[in-house]
């Protein structure tokens, strides 16, 4: 009877399984002006930085984004300053403010997306805006790294045929276990 047991439990197995495949993929996307970026406090609407990670294969249906890195590179001529980051919209709206951008030097500066990591998921865009609310910088360039995961769920279900066969053989192995 112990060979019919582990027959059923093979049977069991086999026909239950379940594969889940999660896979991290790493989508960045750095945006560099053509011409120099001055940004100064008399510049009312700011400047504004688009990143579309559509274009570098994210989908917003068949993975989620898990985090999110912004990097920005400012340089200064003179003076000191003070500035502002918005990142994303609405209710994503996550606001960095940084002062003193080294003068002559370049200097990076990283955000970690909280709020308007939720604003990137839904469609795969972010919109930054730049602004100065005392003195003025240069903006030299962003970089945008967002993790997503990928879930494949698949199901394996056996097809009646299969199920048929299975049948039988245990069947067949019942009525050798009688006669015996």
């Amino acid at each position: 009877m112990s060979i019919v047991k582990h027959l059923f439990a093979t049977i069991a197995l086999s026909t239950a399984t379940v594969f889940a495949h999660a896979s991290v993929l790493t989508y960045t996307q750095t945006i560099t002006p053509s011409k120099q970026v001055k940004i100064n406090k008399s510049d009312v609407d700011g400047y504004d930085i688009n990143f579309d990670i559509l274009s570098k294969g994210y989908n917003p249906l068949t993975q989620s984004l898990t985090s999110g890195v912004l990097t920005f590179t400012l340089t200064d001529n003179a003076g000191d300053e003070s500035f502002e980051f918005d990142i994303g919209s609405g209710k994503f709206l996550q606001t960095y403010t940084g002062s003193n951008v080294p003068n002559h030097q370049e200097k990076s500066y990283t955000v970690n997306l909280q709020k308007s990591l939720a604003d990137l998921a839904k469609d795969g865009q972010l919109t930054v805006n730049l602004s100065s609310t005392s003195g003025d910088y240069i903006f030299v360039s962003s970089t945008l790294t967002a993790q997503a995961t990928n879930l494949d769920t698949t199901t394996n279900v056996p097809e009646p045929a299969s199920l048929a066969l299975i049948g039988l053989g245990m069947g067949a192995l019942a009525l050798r276990r009688r006669k015996s």
